[in-house]
């Protein structure tokens, strides 16, 4: 947990420290991920009634850190 919570802070810090533009940005990227994660575990939920195996809730960071990469990349190209 303490390399959990270093992570959080160093992110933080991270975004305190950009201005506004990579804000909105980052703004963008994290509501993009945040929307993406629930479709996804929610479609995923409903595909375990198919036979898709049980999605553990440790799965779920590593999805929405891709989705923040992902969406990173394209809030950035909107802004250009």
């Amino acid at each position: 947990m303490l390399g959990a919570l270093t992570a959080a802070w160093a992110i933080m810090r991270t975004i305190w420290r950009m201005d506004e533009l990579q804000r909105r940005i980052q703004l963008d990227a994290i509501a993009m991920s945040f929307l993406g994660t629930a479709l996804l575990t929610f479609a995923w939920d409903f595909a375990e009634s198919t036979g898709l195996p049980h999605l553990r809730a440790f799965a779920v960071w590593p999805i929405m850190c891709a989705f923040w990469g992902i969406s990173g990349i394209v809030a950035q190209r909107r802004y250009r």
